[in-house]
């Protein structure tokens, strides 16, 4: 008796354990949660919900020793995220259309990267981490439903109910997104601004 009463009290501990089978509607990091039915909205939600390992997946060199972006990013270094704005044209620079709506433009080597009119600095140890997971995940939650988020190769183009259009890359830390916004069709000449260069501040 005292033998086939053994199994039963392992089943009984193991059947009480899990009664409350929960998902908590946040993750580790304070995330918000996607509530966005459109198509690729989870997947990428999911990528911001493990960002450690989903974004900063590109490489560098750093001293001479093949890095990749959240790995520099992640362990302290405070890199300076630097972003222009374009139109169609660019003087002393050549733009190429991308998505169908962003002008990416590459400068010559005659002209030093401190000729690019930079529209803002963001430095990646100012960035609070729950406060910029939750800004990309308000920004998927804002997604048309009428137009899926696509994907091409790492990168995610949104675009969202106010006719913005928005790309996140996971090869550039979750501190450095979204690398590309383009205004709403037939507003102030169409700007985009994007993620130009990354130093090390």
């Amino acid at each position: 008796m005292k033998k086939l009463l053994l199994p039963f009290i392992v089943m009984a501990i193991l059947a009480s354990c899990g009664k409350k089978n929960e998902v908590s509607s946040t993750n580790a990091y304070g995330f918000s949660p996607i509530t966005s039915g459109v198509q690729g909205a989870a997947d990428l939600g999911a990528k911001i919900d493990t960002y450690p390992t989903s974004f900063g997946t590109g490489t560098v060199y750093y001293y001479g020793a093949q890095q990749t972006w959240g790995t520099l990013a992640n362990t302290g270094l405070n890199l300076a995220y630097r972003y222009t704005k374009s139109t169609s044209t660019a003087s002393g620079s050549n733009c190429t259309l991308k998505w169908g709506i962003f002008y990416v433009c590459s400068y010559s080597s005659t002209s030093s990267v401190s000729n690019v009119a930079e529209s803002r600095v963001v430095y990646n140890n100012n960035v609070n981490i729950t406060a910029k997971g939750n800004e990309l995940k308000s920004i998927i939650n804002s997604a048309n439903p009428l137009i899926p988020i696509t994907a091409q190769g790492t990168s995610y183009r949104i675009q969202t109910t106010d006719g913005k259009q928005y790309i996140i890359d996971t090869r550039y830390p979750i501190q450095a997104q979204p690398i590309g916004v383009s205004d709403a069709y037939g507003t102030t000449n169409g700007k985009t601004e994007y993620l130009y260069n990354i130093t090390e501040n």
